[in-house]
Order: C-alpha cells, then structure tokens, then sequence
C-alpha cells in the first residue's frame, strides 16, 4: 500500500492490516455497514493467526502485471467464467499517469473522470459501491449532475474546495468531504498552476439493484478563463 493506492477487501476474503513501516500510517476505511449490518451479514470469526503471512499469492502483484494492456485479459476456457476479484490492488502511480494522458488528448471541456472496474467484467469493483477518481485541471470548475447516490470524496493531491447545496467545502491533500443524496455538487481546483485529484466513493451500484437510482443530465465543466 503506498499513498493514493486504492485496495479492496471483498466480502468473504480474510484480510488483515499490517504496517512495516517506521513512520504513521492513515488511511481511509470506506465500509457497507449500514447495509450489511441491518441485514445481519456482517459477522465476526474468531480465528487464531488465520491470515498469517501477507498474502503473495500474486507473485509480487502480478495482477497488476496481467492487467495493463485494454482488451487483455489471462486466456481461459470458455467454460471458465471471469473471476469476482481478479485484481485487489489499483496503483495511484499508474491511475494519475492515465489521468493525465486523458487531459493531454482531450480538449479542456472534457472531464477526466474513471471508474474503476473489475478488468474482466467491466463491473463495478464491489457490488454496492462504485470507486472512481477525478481529475481537476488547473483552474478547471465541474459541475456534477444530481443524484441519488451519496458519495464521500477524498483529495489525493492538491487543493480546491466543493460547493455542496451552496455551501463551500475547502479541502487540501488528505481531507475527506460527505456528500448527502441529491445534492447539488460542483468542484474547483484552486490552482491555476496544478491539476487536482478526487477519489469519489458512491452507493450507485447498490441503488441500482434496486431500482433505486436516479440522476439529472451532464451539465459539463469549465476551465478559468473559458
């Protein structure tokens, strides 16, 4: 785990924390609790040493190997299905330097927004929340269309603020901002200089299951200037 990476700990898979580092370590926790607890599938097994060493079962992340080319994916029987989780760990690195490449490509009124997905199934990482980071251009202003989804975002770098139902939220690298359904949202990059990153955590998928979902049409972007 490094700064920005984003790891998942799917359901029914063990998983533990360790830090080998010298210095503190934070990170965010974005949990389903207020799902699963009320439907009782969260639980507790106690277990001595059940994880054990960490898990290099990938040979050194070699998922993250298989996974970099659009359209491959590890050939496999047709009677052979895509795995749930095939890939457990997106490096930031890897996610800024596609970012950035899109906003080289694309004229400035394009917004450089991914999802992360699973790279066998295009599906939504977790059944119930989709993850997905954003790009803030220098100066650049987003508009995001309302929805029914709540969202929390978190700054990976860089400093703005976000406008939640007209009231301001100034963040700097690190910070984390709650975002109520049917909000009305819009981002700013505060630097005329530096781009700006979001992760955004949403219910999307899971209100999708449901029949639940709901959001207005695209409203676009500007840039400072335009």
């Amino acid at each position: 785990m490094e700064a920005g990476d984003l790891l998942l700990t799917p359901p029914h898979h063990w998983h533990e924390h360790r830090h080998e580092g010298t210095d503190p370590m934070i990170w965010m926790d974005i949990l389903d609790h207020p799902v699963g607890i009320p439907l009782e599938t969260s639980y507790l097994v106690d277990e001595d040493d059940v994880a054990g060493e960490p898990n290099r079962a990938n040979g050194e992340h070699l998922s993250e190997a298989i996974y970099t080319a659009p359209g491959l994916v590890p050939f496999r029987s047709p009677a052979t299905g895509p795995g749930r989780y095939p890939m457990m760990r997106f490096p930031w690195k890897r996610t800024k330097e596609t970012l950035m490449g899109i906003s080289e490509c694309s004229t400035k009124h394009v917004p450089a927004h991914l999802m992360f997905v699973n790279p066998e199934s295009g599906a939504s990482l977790l059944e119930t929340m989709c993850f997905s980071v954003r790009m803030l251009r220098p100066g650049e202003e987003v508009i995001v269309p309302r929805r029914s989804a709540s969202a929390v975002f978190q700054a990976l770098e860089g400093d703005g603020e976000s406008i939640i139902d007209d009231q301001a939220f100034a963040w700097s690298q690190h910070d984390t901002v709650a975002c109520p359904t049917f909000a009305q949202v819009t981002h700013r990059n505060a630097s005329s200089r530096k781009p700006a990153f979001l992760l955004q955590v949403d219910d999307g998928p899971l209100q999708s299951k449901l029949g639940f979902y709901e959001e207005e049409a695209a409203r676009g972007s500007r840039v400072s200037g335009d």
